[in-house]
Formats: structure tokens, sequence, C-alpha cells
């Protein structure tokens, strides 16, 4: 069993290393390690002390990252430090009695670090007047180097902009600090030893320990790695110990030789045990039957179909180790397509949702990596969107696939079908500023653009009964003055349109003040007379393409946020939502749902609130039922004329509509779960890169240099720490990672005076 080695410290004989986000301890010779800690909270960068007696670190034992302190070869650790910020310890005094951290306490920029000492035995942390610093060594005597914008360059490999890491010394120990040395690389970990500096650098491809003198001269190569990175290193003023690649390589400066130090590691692991998860935690997607009848979930990469309110949860799909996504129902009301990375790249698959029979896999179809994916509802056919902006038409039957169209500006959106499944409308962007809608006669495989080039049409949605189009478009022009300085914004200028699909047909609008040119209304009474007569005759729609652009109707509602229309049987369904602040949405994992779902009715030409507080909602094929999410709750609901509003404490069942998601219960084996998120992560690279040749990166190669190391990741956090490191090897700016299944340690928030308190022995009082 190996483990996956970070942030190691040493002092003579001893080092101390991070893995499975707790501490261990070994002998520079090798060995069987020890385990030091069994922390609730992450552990990261430990540091021993000159007098090898204790380390000092950063644990979130109690929530936030703060230093502690315990004895190197085990015993209680001690809270040092009660800042609330983020902090990490870079080394100690002289005397072994004063521990040296890094942080942006009190900073209103958070990459914004200062160096701080604080007592081993508590007291109040003193910050170093050194200037803005991530870390610092010290000389003999008074002299010092610190790095500033220094940090990890393995996860961003070759940066060179303009927060590249640079070394800055002050040899005179007098405050005076220049720039240590001019090379074209990132630097990191400086480290004063002797008459020398040692630190990392990239600058000739791959992160080695380089040396120069304290004038920056007679720069010289260290270590030799020309796979992974030299990571966090680390001196006690003799030798260097450092990372790369999960392993801890100690180099021997008298030697001039870096080896690595063989580790028996034993661990039970116990992060990568099997767990269960609430599916309502981890809600992806939803789909409603075409008869309302049953529903389909999607939660955390598995897709499940159930009864609405009683009977057996099938899980669409492997138990584990593969992703499943916007499960749908086909036409026939039997089946559905899923789409599923199983063979490592995103294909789809058929599931008899009685398992009457074994799922069906398709051929690969170059299919790409589907967006939206939306079924006929008449035949065995399926459109579907992707990340190369194309909407795609798979044959079920035939087991092929033809592109009907593709944009070279952004992605295909809002894929539709009509009634009789003969046309498809969704909003498609002929500029980099303008989208509109169209359609694609599927039989023709024509498309045909139904708006003209504003500003953004979207969301297309057809009338039941084939009369018209409906969609939403921000092309209104109102401006709104900002109340904090003088400048212009459109907040809310978004509004409902419809479409007249035939030229005989009116608009169904009795407008109370004057109509625009053209809508003049007359015979009202007989046009709906025929409509009714057409409801039970009509079998294909009919649409009038000449003119049609000419066609468009605005609704009689006021501009504001709308995010969805749907067409429902002579009403128009719609969500707003109001004009807030956001910033409390910046940090927040919760889905929103302050959005209000309205309906305008057609006959009665009046505008009606359904409910308040969704997120969004789907209309089965029949337009019969409605079901929608409120945060990670969902509902049904028919008809909406007659819902219960009471949105809190509903108990679930057929009579609230509220969905019991807790029927579903999901298996998590975080190491199978890694294993496809780790291709998944590369795969999105891959096909989201801004350059075809992957800035002449060997992706393929990348992937196959980090895949061992997944045998030996233990903790989320360390899988964090790969896909970074992975990641980084593109040298491009934002490729990052964030969020995740982490362990949760206990949260202890802390508050905050308002006031910077400084003690004073003297007086026995704090200075405000």
């Amino acid at each position: 069993m190996q483990g996956y080695y970070r942030f190691p410290t040493i002092h003579n004989d001893t080092i101390i290393f991070v893995c499975e986000d707790d501490l261990w301890i070994i002998s520079t010779k090798g060995g069987v390690a020890r385990r030091l800690t069994s922390s609730l909270g992450e552990i990261s960068s430990p540091f021993l002390s000159p007098n090898g007696k204790e380390v000092a670190f950063i644990s979130r034992e109690e929530g936030h990252p703060e230093v502690y302190c315990m004895p190197t070869h085990g015993g209680v650790a001690r809270r040092i430090t009660f800042l609330g910020a983020n902090s990490y310890v870079v080394g100690w005094s002289r005397d072994s009695k004063r521990i040296l951290f890094a942080s942006n306490v009190g900073q209103w920029y958070l990459r914004m670090f200062s160096i701080y000492s604080v007592d081993k035995n508590k007291d109040t942390p003193k910050l170093i007047p050194v200037g803005p610093a991530r870390e610092i060594s010290f000389g003999l005597k008074k002299d010092v180097i610190i790095g500033r914008n220094t940090a990890d360059p393995a996860r961003w490999k070759r940066y060179r902009g303009g927060t590249v890491g640079e070394l800055w010394i002050d040899s005179a120990g007098k405050g005076n600090f220049k720039k240590l040395i001019n090379l074209k690389g990132n630097l990191a970990s400086p480290m004063w030893i002797d008459n020398r500096i040692y630190f990392i650098s990239d600058h000739e491809g791959i992160g080695n320990i380089y040396s120069c003198t304290v004038s920056g001269k007679n720069v010289k190569r260290h270590t030799n790695h020309t796979t992974f990175y030299v990571r966090n290193a680390n001196t006690d003023g003799k030798r260097i110990v450092y990372h790369a690649g999960g392993d801890i390589y100690v180099y021997d400066k008298q030697k001039n030789l870096s080896r690595e130090i063989n580790i028996q590691y034993h661990s039970p692991r116990v992060q990568t045990n099997r767990k269960f998860v609430e599916a309502a935690k981890y809600l992806e997607d939803y789909a409603i039957h075409p008869k309302g009848e049953m529903v389909c979930v999607t939660s955390r990469g598995k897709v499940f179909s159930m009864p609405n309110w009683e009977g057996p949860v099938s899980q669409n799909g492997k138990k584990s180790g593969a992703r499943y996504r916007l499960g749908r129902w086909l036409y026939d009301n039997k089946r559905l397509i899923v789409v599923t990375d199983e063979k490592g790249e995103d294909t789809l698959q058929l599931y008899y949702t009685d398992n009457s029979k074994n799922p069906e896999n398709l051929p690969f179809l170059n299919i790409g990596r589907p967006i939206e994916v939306e079924p006929s509802p008449r035949k065995p056919l399926i459109a579907l969107t992707n990340h190369r902006s194309e909407l795609i038409l798979v044959n079920l039957k035939s087991r092929k696939s033809i592109i009907l169209d593709k944009s070279k500006y952004n992605r295909i959106s809002g894929i539709t079908w009509s009634r009789d499944g003969e046309w498809i409308a969704y909003s498609f962007w002929n500029s980099e500023r303008t989208s509109c809608i169209k359609l694609c006669n599927v039989a023709r495989k024509k498309t045909y653009f139904i708006t003209k080039a504003i500003l953004q049409d979207f969301s297309p949605s057809f009338d039941p009964d084939g009369r018209f189009l409906y969609f939403l478009s921000n092309r209104e022009f109102d401006p709104v003055y900002d109340s904090m300085q003088f400048d212009l914004g459109f907040p809310a200028n978004i509004k409902p349109y419809l479409i007249t699909l035939r030229k005989e047909m009116a608009s169904p609008f009795r407008y109370t003040d004057i109509a625009p040119t053209g809508l003049e209304l007359t015979g009202l009474d007989k046009l709906e007379l025929s409509l009714d007569k057409i409801k039970k005759t009509i079998k294909r729609i009919r649409i009038d393409l000449d003119g049609i652009q000419d066609r468009v109707i605005p609704f009689p509602l006021a501009v504001g946020k709308y995010t969805q229309i749907c067409g429902n049987k002579d009403k128009v369904l719609f969500v707003t939502w109001p004009i807030e602040g956001s910033s409390k949405h910046w940090f927040s994992e919760e889905i929103p749902a302050e959005g209000m779902f309205e309906y305008y009715d057609l006959k009665e030409q009046k505008k009606y609130t359904i409910i308040e507080g969704i997120t969004d909602f789907k209309v089965s094929q029949d337009s019969e039922i409605i079901i929608y999410r409120a945060k990670n709750k969902l509902r049904i609901i028919k008809p909406v004329e007659k819902i219960d509003k009471r949105i809190p404490n509903q108990p679930v069942g057929h009579k609230s509509g509220w969905l019991d998601l807790s029927r579903v219960r999901i298996m998590v084996e975080p190491s199978l779960e890694w294993r496809q998120m780790y291709r998944d992560a590369w795969r999105l690279q891959r096909d989201h890169f801004w350059t075809k040749d992957m800035s002449g990166v060997n992706w393929t190669k990348v992937y196959k240099r980090y895949l061992p190391l997944l045998e030996r990741i233990g903790t989320r956090g360390e899988f964090s720490d790969l896909i970074w490191e992975m990641q980084g090897e593109l040298g491009t700016s934002h490729a990052y990672e964030w969020g995740g299944d982490y362990r949760k340690e206990p949260q202890y928030k802390q508050g905050f005076l308002g006031a910077d308190l400084e003690y004073n022995r003297r007086y026995n009082a704090f200075r405000i």
C-alpha cells in the first residue's frame, strides 16, 4: 500500500508529513510510518521546530484554518491562533519559542498575505515588518529572504504572469529589500542555508531545486526531476525535504544528492469507505413521464426512475464507477434514454423502466458532450445539443446520427419539439452578441430563422395546439440609472413574445391600449370558435414560413427577469425572478429558489400567480402534469388554477404533490467515483480548451502520467490536489478545481468585534 504524501518537514533524522489529512512521522532512513494525529479536520503545512521537540501545523479541527502545535512524537495538539482567516505555517524562530506563519487576517484582498509570529504557548500574534509576503527564511544574523506572490508552481506550471513568485532579500537586516534574482520562472520556497539561497523554480521547464548566492549570482541546479514538479520544499538548515508525484525526497547538500524515502504505509483509509448519501442533497436533474405517472431523477451522477408516490425505485446504470445524466422518457412511455461515460466517452443507453429487457447500448456516434437531450413525442428520435455548438438528431431505430445545425459562436440551447414531432425549435447564436429562434423541419433536415437578430432570443416553446411559438427575448431597451454612480443598466429587459405559425392567425391579445400597427384585432370570437374545431381535427402542425419573422407579437406584460416560458392548454406558463443583490449567492452552495411561477390565460387575458419560491419547472408531453423544483425538492401539480400555495412544511405525498426523494438511496464508493471524476475532468479540458492543440501539451500523455496516483488517493482533499496538478500541466489560467464532498469538520464559527485590540501589559488593559 502506498499513500499520497505531501507537505514534509525535517529535523535531523525525523520527517513529518501529511497523508489522509493527518500527520505521520518516519525516519529519514525510511521504514514504517506512524500516524501522529487522527483529526476531524484537514491538516496541512507542518513545520518542525529547530530543536526538534515540537511541530507546528495548520488544522481545521474547529472549522477555521488555525495554527496548532504538538510534541513531535505525539501528544495533545494545542490551538494557538484564533484569527478566523486563511493561514499557513512557514517556520519557527531560532530559539524554538515562536511560530512563524503567513495569514491574510484583516486584509480586504484575500490574496494579500503578511508574516506573523506567535508564541507556541499562545499570545497575540505579532506582525513581522517585511511587507507583503507568503514565505520567509532567516540568515545567520538579522538578514532575511521573503517570498512574494509565491505559491505552489505545480498548480499552474510555467506561469509567467504578473503575479509570478519572486524572492526579495534584506542582506543587511535593516529593512531594505531588493529583488534577489531575475529568472524567467515561477519561484517558491526560499530557504537560507549557510551562505546560499535555495528555492524552487521552473525556469527550465520543470520545477526543481536551485540555489544562488545572497547577491543572486552563481545559480546552481540541485535536483533533476523530469516528470513531476518539486513541491513544498522545507529545510532544517542541513538537508531539504520535499514531495514530488506523491513521494517524499530528501536532498543532502553535502553529497549534492537527492533520494526517495522508502515509506512503509499502513492505513484503513476510512475516508474511502462506502457510504450512502441523500438524493435531494445532490439533485442534478429531473424529468416527468409523458403521462405524468413516473419521474426520472438524476442525483450524484446516477439516474433513477420511480412511480410518483409509491412503488420500487430503479437505478438505471451501474452501481458505481460511471456517470449517468440527462435521463429522459421516450415517446413509448416505457423507455428512458440516458447519457453515460461507462466506456470512457459519452454514449447513449436505453433502459426499460419495467426491467422487462436488458439495457441497450447505442454504438459510439461521436455526439460530443451532450448538454441538452429531448426525445421526439412521436417517433424513436432524439434531438441533442453538445459542447461543439451542434444540434444532432439521433435515430434510435437505425442507430445513426446526423448534424442538423451548428453555430460558429456559441452553444445551441432550448431545444423543443412540436407536438406532432415534425419540427424542432431552438435558440441559435448567429453572431457573438445575438441569438435568434430557429426551426428545423425534421423530415427535410432544413433549418429556418424565424426571428431577426436584435439581441438574444431564447427559450422557445410550442403552443400545444399548434397555433403559436412562444419565446423570451431581451430586446426591450429601457435603461435604469444606477443609484451609486453615473451609469445606466438593463437589470430587467426580458419579455415574452409569440409568433403566429400560420398567416391567417390573428393575435390572441385584446390590447387595452392602442394596438401596435398591424395587430388590430377583428373577429377574435370567430377565431376562438375555429380553434376549438382545429383542436379536434389537427394532426400535423402547419407552419407558414413566408413572412414569419414579421409575425412576432409581444405579450401585454411588463418587462422583467424571465427565465422560462412554456405553452400550456390556453395558457402560457413562465417564471420571473426579482431584481436583487447577488452577494448572497457568491459563496452559497444552495440552489436559489426565488422564482415566481405564473401563467397568462389567453381566454381571460389575465396574468395569474401559481406559486412563489421555485427554481424551475417542466411539463409532461401531454401538457397535463407539471413538475417544479424548489431548491432540492420536487413537486407535481395539476391543475395550476387550484394549487395549494402553502409550500413550507407540507408532508410528502399525492395530496401535497411533494415527492419523497428519501426513497432514493445513493451508494457512493469514493475510490471508484474519484476515478470517474479524474477521467471526466481530463475530458472536460480536452473538449473545452481554448485551443485545439492544448497549447502544445500532450494531453493524453498527461492523463497516463497522473492516472497511477489515483491508487494512492485516500481523501477528497488529496484528489483535489491531484486534479490541480494535472490541470496545471496546461500552463493556463482559469483551470481550477473547487467544491466537492469533503469530510465535514466541526464548524465553530468565530465572531469579530469590529475593532483591533492591542493588549498593554503596563496598564493591564486593551488599546482599541
